[in-house]
């Protein structure tokens, strides 16, 4: 068999592997043209991004024509968000890599107020609060073995927020409601001062948790105190957090009025609460100042010491501790290598600028002081320059710079020899040996003018 049938029949071999391979997918392709070609464009889009495409076409007939439109995406999913840009068109959007590039813009004027939630799977117009709550849920609570109070049926709960600062803040409430009795406990918690209430039940022998409590039961973001009121004893435990910094701070369950405040250490941000859980109005006393609280109200104000409060109110203070800087990072202390080894180093140009300045300085010179050893008649601790020479200190001094700086060529010279590859040495002498001979000239003799003239103009030759 010649050759030519062997090449033939590798090309046979080589194309029905090919046509095995990818047929099918050919096949496949072809129909899905054949099936998109009556439809018109919408359905054609819809037909090959399927729920996604969806989605926008539903955000298009709802959005506002003449405003602009936030468009928050996670930052692995941002190609979506530039695509449903792209499909949203003539309607502005703005895009926010994640929630809180949103709300870290909160005082940009020009921050779009209408929020669009768009990931690989859909695109849906939404409100930021209900963004948030999604992220906490899907996250971790701080408090995982949280300390429980003692049984009461009745209880007040100081501070109650869930609220956000500049990222990555974000204050909320983790609550835990235990049951200890055989009862089923209605539990009935009322938000002051709006004076919102919501009932939860806590069967017998259940715990109820909350990582957000707040709007877990009021779905609101806003701040202030609870009353809790169950029909059986319950044990509670309630963090005020902050989810950004992974922080919590046990507060207290009170049963009664207290307005003593325990002495500690004020920091940033230090602010004196006060507020009235009765039905009647209330006076409170800080500082020898009278102040008269309506029912369920509550004032606020920064202090700069412990103030002394006083009346039928509960008062308490919130901190913010100031992180110290880290402590500056001390170096490790490495022993020196001998000289001989410092010496090796150097000559295979592993040493530092300054190691090498050490180096000359040990081999060549010494770090003895010469100059005063000289002039105190010391023959040990002069310099040899300085002895050959006492009386011209400034002639020694000459002699000491050469030295030094003819010190640091020897060392330079194999150092930077030693880094180059032989092919750059072969390559570098070649060319010294070129630039040589192209620029040597030949001694011209003045007894013979003839060869002088020959040799600068050659005659032809015959």
């Amino acid at each position: 068999m010649s050759g030519r049938w062997l090449t033939r029949i590798a090309a046979a071999v080589l194309f029905v592997s090919l046509a095995v391979s990818t047929l099918p997918r050919l096949v496949r392709i072809v129909n899905n043209a054949r099936t998109l070609l009556p439809l018109p464009y919408e359905a054609r889009r819809e037909r090959q991004m399927g729920p996604w495409y969806a989605s926008i076409e539903k955000l298009r007939a709802e959005l506002p024509k003449k405003e602009q439109v936030a468009l928050i995406a996670p930052p692995r999913d941002l190609d979506a968000a530039v695509f449903a840009n792209y499909y949203l068109y003539p309607i502005r959007t703005r895009i926010f890599a994640g929630r809180n590039a949103y709300r870290n813009a909160a005082r940009d004027r020009t921050r779009p107020a209408v929020i669009v939630a768009v990931n690989a799977a859909r695109a849906e117009r939404t409100e930021y609060d209900i963004l948030r709550d999604r992220d906490l849920a899907a996250g971790r609570r701080i408090v995982t073995a949280p300390e429980l109070g003692a049984p009461a049926t009745t209880f007040v709960l100081p501070l109650a927020a869930s609220l956000d600062g500049p990222s990555p803040d974000t204050f909320l409430i983790e609550a835990t409601l235990t049951n200890p009795t055989n009862v089923a406990a209605e539990v009935r918690v009322t938000f002051w001062p709006k004076g919102l209430v919501r009932t939860i039940a806590v069967a017998p022998r259940n715990t109820n948790t909350y990582y957000d409590f707040v709007y877990q039961l009021f779905g609101i973001m806003n701040s202030g105190w609870m009353r809790v009121e169950s029909s059986q004893p319950l044990r509670a435990a309630f963090y005020f957090a902050n989810r950004g910094r992974v922080d919590a701070t046990l507060m207290p369950n009170a049963v009664k009025e207290a307005t003593r405040i325990a002495p500690g250490p004020l920091h940033r941000d230090a602010k004196l609460f006060v507020f009235n859980a009765k039905q009647t109005r209330a006076t409170a006393i800080v500082n020898g100042e009278s102040i008269s609280l309506d029912p369920h109200a509550f004032f606020s104000r920064p202090i700069e010491r412990l103030p002394t409060v006083s009346g039928d109110v509960y008062a308490f203070i919130t901190t913010s501790h100031r992180l110290e800087p880290p402590p500056p990072r001390l170096r490790r202390s490495v022993p020196r290598r001998p000289r001989r080894h410092r010496l090796r180093a150097l000559h295979r140009g592993r040493a530092s600028r300054a190691a090498r300045h050490r180096v000359l300085a040990d081999r060549d010179l010494g770090r003895r002081p010469w100059r005063a050893g000289a002039q105190a008649g010391n023959p040990r601790t002069a310099h040899p320059l300085a002895r050959r020479n006492d009386a011209d200190d400034s002639s020694a001094h000459r002699a000491h710079i050469r030295g030094r700086d003819r010190a640091a060529e020897r060392l330079r010279r194999p150092r930077v020899l030693g880094s180059e590859s032989e092919r750059n040495r072969a390559r570098a002498r070649h060319r010294r040996s070129v630039f040589s001979r192209r620029h040597a000239r030949p001694a011209q003799s003045v007894s013979d003018p003839d060869s002088a003239r020959r040799r600068s103009h050659p005659q032809p030759r015959a």
